[in-house]
């Protein structure tokens, strides 16, 4: 459906039958620096009927690096939330085809891009030690996982 373009959902859901029930930007994704990364994005789609979801990402295993000091962006990630299991979440690899059924939702969660110079210069006209707030947005945005903490821990110690 989709190579590099972001497709309208009015278009996508016309060619398709799948419906785009979230598209925004991923907060908290951007890598901290002198100059800030660019923002992931989410996307979450609910697949109407069953098919085969195939997908070809990257940045789910390593960070977006930040450049001359700055930190890297949030991983991109992959989850498909099952209509059939109560719920279940599965995390997908970034390269790989998976059968959906009719009211499984797909969420893609995009790398956010590393930051750039040192963060300690300031962020954004601020300087750091007024950036808690930014933290503790990026912090409710990972999932609750162990893999989750770790970034976390890696951000907030960088």
């Amino acid at each position: 459906m989709t190579n590099t373009r972001i497709t309208d959902a009015e278009i996508l859901e016309t060619r398709y039958p799948i419906m785009l029930a979230r598209f925004g930007l991923r907060e908290g994704s951007a890598g901290l620096g002198k100059y800030s990364g660019g923002s992931g994005m989410i996307r979450e789609y609910v697949f109407r009927k069953p098919m085969t979801l195939c997908m070809l990402t990257e940045r789910r295993v390593f960070w977006p690096q930040g450049l001359q000091g700055g930190s890297p962006g949030a991983r991109g990630m992959n989850l498909l939330v099952s209509s059939s299991e109560g719920g279940l979440q599965s995390r997908l690899a970034s390269k790989s085809s998976v059968q959906v059924q009719s009211g499984d939702i797909f969420c893609l969660y995009t790398p956010g891009g590393g930051g750039y110079g040192t963060p300690t210069e300031v962020h954004n006209g601020r300087p750091l030690e007024d950036l808690t707030e930014v933290k503790n947005k990026y912090q409710r945005v990972l999932l609750t996982s162990e893999e989750g903490r770790k970034d976390m821990e890696t951000l907030l110690n960088f």
